[in-house]
């Protein structure tokens, strides 16, 4: 029974990871860039704002009971997941990584932290602004 119970929980971990980690198009000129989730008890991403390229990896080290999910990136709904990549709830030690496959803003927030505003935003435009969003996460949840 618990080979059984152990054999399936290996397998549903390997399809979370793949859903979020799909092959770079040129591993050899990808970027791995490296984003703390709640490192030292504080709850922020840090840095809270990165720059990369389609294929480039984002790659999040989980210090605590987190998530990285990506937003709606509406101000008036900014706490509430797109639909595209999600954690799920990550531990202590924990280590996700997703592929950008865009130039254009993502915005992520954290699905235990968001109204406490607990925001980042990859690639950000011209337009876009990490204290903005926090602002409106913070007004909608907190």
């Amino acid at each position: 029974m618990h080979k059984r119970l152990l054999a399936a929980t290996l397998a549903m971990l390997s399809l979370a990871s793949v859903s979020l980690l799909a092959p770079a198009a040129d591993a050899s000129s990808s970027s791995d860039i490296q984003v703390d989730v709640g490192k030292e008890g504080v709850d922020r991403f840090s840095p809270e704002v990165v720059y990369g390229n389609p294929g480039d990896l984002v790659t999040f080290h989980f210090h605590g009971r987190y998530s990285a999910t990506e937003s709606t990136a509406r101000l008036r709904d900014p706490c509430h997941p797109l639909g595209g990549f999600d954690t799920g709830l990550q531990y202590d030690g924990a280590v996700q990584s997703i592929v950008i496959s865009t130039h254009n803003s993502i915005y992520v927030h954290s699905t235990t932290q968001c109204g406490k505003g607990m925001v980042a935003i990859i690639n950000p435009g011209p337009n876009d602004s990490v204290e903005t969003f926090r602002k409106a996460a913070i007004a909608q949840e907190g």
